[in-house]
């Protein structure tokens, strides 16, 4: 059975240690997801422009709150 711990030092130093881990595993991941796709770009071909639609529209009106 675990004791209880109710000294705040101790449960600081507990949180920082969980969201150090967190923060770890969540920069392990994110490295992995920038390399899977650095290699999926890497099998484009160079001529390859990535596909993107920008819709222009006119602005009708401009708000200036003073």
């Amino acid at each position: 059975m675990k004791k209880q711990v109710s000294d705040p030092v101790t449960i600081q130093h507990q949180f920082d240690s969980f969201v150090k881990k967190v923060l770890a595993g969540e920069v392990k991941s994110y490295r992995a997801e920038m390399a899977r796709q650095s290699a999926k770009e890497a099998l484009l071909p160079p001529s390859f422009q990535p596909l993107t639609c920008v819709r222009r529209r006119p602005v009708l009106r401009h708000l200036f709150n003073c």
